[in-house]
């Protein structure tokens, strides 16, 4: 289970229990390259990884650049901030003002152009952008800046602000979505999200208003809805832009393998893609459907209970409430805490079986066969969190001994606590 999804907890041991005992297994790695001086790697895509190095022992800087999956560096580390490969490009930040207050976008620290290169390191579209997103069905987001003059709120004196005029350009760098809007969000079914004067609604690739901006929120289409807000209630819109679920819900979410969670009040729903309602409000929280089921909760009105279990595709329940916390199936199987408190995870298959208990130990989703295994720092006793990695038999991978484990595209990364990390290759 990611470690957002827990509340925290920490571990005094790194001594691991299972149902299953825990074996060495006949090995399912292969070492690529070990050794690798970088301070972060952020995991392999589209065959590459970004890694950065700080420049001064105050770290106050850092300078990125890109390794292959064999380790060689194929892009020096020179840049001052730089995505991963998002379809064959590469997003870099550079301060050219040498300034690491100035700040033009996010959390990037003194970063004030963007650009982007190809994965041989050459630029393919200058670093003039003043904001730029990742590429993401073949248009990336960019904007220019500009300054305005925030009025006077409750007695504070008005402040100069910035703010940015954001569209979308193809990878020749051609605009085709105008530079016009005060918000927008990268592309999924072919429509972005934009925002105008406090008002949302939809372009396609050709810039086309598909959506009228008359929405007061709106998110990304998913399976070929997507959620709209006006005056205080949520629907649906179709990729035409007909509302085909009337705007009757306080709140709403994305469509997931053709259901979607809707909220009445203080309990969630399940609708389908046709707005009939396959659960009535009953739950305090819905989660999103994963591998045919989702995770519920019900709690007490000061959230101090709660409980956790399973509902499939027509709203019945199949595993029960009795877990105190839970995560989407992955790989067939589930995180579960079966204990109040900081006790450790287990993991249960679709028929509510527990295959695998871990009472010291936290457990992150399984992923292509693999979860990450991991010991949560006590600073009173001088503990540091510690992982390793573990099959679905609960046979060890890796031990738990590394300060940070990335997998990603068939590659595993893990640090060691000297900082050095090392890279494998899943079998």
């Amino acid at each position: 289970m990611k470690k957002k999804a827990f509340a925290l907890f920490f571990a005094f041991t790194i001594s691991l229990s299972s149902s299953v005992h825990a074996q060495s297994t006949p090995s399912v790695l292969t070492l690529v390259k070990d050794n690798l001086q970088y301070h972060s790697i952020q995991g392999f895509s589209e065959g590459f990884s970004t890694v950065s190095q700080y420049t001064d022992k105050n770290k106050n800087r850092e300078v990125f650049g890109l390794i292959d999956t064999v380790g060689n560096e194929v892009i020096p580390l020179k840049y001052h901030e730089m995505s991963n490969v998002s379809e064959g490009y590469i997003r870099v930040g550079m301060d050219i003002d040498n300034n690491l207050n100035t700040c033009t976008q996010g959390s990037e620290r003194g970063v004030d152009k963007w650009g982007f290169l190809n994965t041989k390191g050459e630029t393919v579209l200058p670093i003039t952008y003043d904001r730029a997103e990742d590429f993401k069905q073949g248009l990336a987001l960019v904007g220019t800046k500009y300054e305005y003059v925030q009025k006077p709120i409750a007695g504070l004196p008005s402040t100069t602000q910035v703010g940015y005029k954001t569209g979308f350009i193809n990878k020749d760098g051609k605009v085709v979505v105008p530079l016009i809007y005060d918000e927008a969000f990268s592309f999924s079914d072919g429509l972005a999200v934009v925002m105008k004067d406090m008002k949302f609604g939809f372009v396609d690739r050709s810039g086309k208003v598909v959506v009228p901006l008359i929405y007061d929120f709106a998110n990304k289409f998913s399976e070929g809805l997507a959620v709209v807000y006006q005056n205080g209630k949520a629907g649906y819109v179709n990729t035409q832009g007909k509302v085909v679920i009337p705007l009757r819900y306080d709140s709403a979410q994305s469509f997931h393998e053709g259901l979607a969670i809707i909220r009445q009040g203080e309990k969630n729903g399940v609708i389908n893609k046709q707005g009939k309602v396959i659960l009535q409000p009953t739950y305090s929280s819905i989660y999103d459907f994963s591998e045919g089921l989702a995770f519920v909760f019900q709690s007490n009105k000061e959230m101090t209970v709660k409980k956790f279990g399973f509902i499939n595709a027509t709203g019945k329940v199949v595993i029960p409430l009795n877990y105190y916390n839970a995560s989407p199936f992955s790989d067939g199987l589930s995180i579960v805490r079966t204990t109040k408190g900081i006790d450790g995870d287990s993991v249960i298959d679709k028929s509510g079986k527990i295959v695998l208990q871990y009472p010291n130990n936290t457990l992150e989703d399984f992923k292509d066969g693999f979860s990450i295994i991991g010991n949560y720092s006590d600073k009173r006793h001088n503990l540091s969190d510690t992982f390793g990695m573990i099959d679905k038999k609960g046979n060890e991978v890796l031990p738990i001994k590394y300060s940070s484990i990335l997998q990603n595209d068939g590659y595993i990364i893990a640090k060691e606590q000297n900082g050095t990390s090392t890279i494998w290759k899943i079998k």
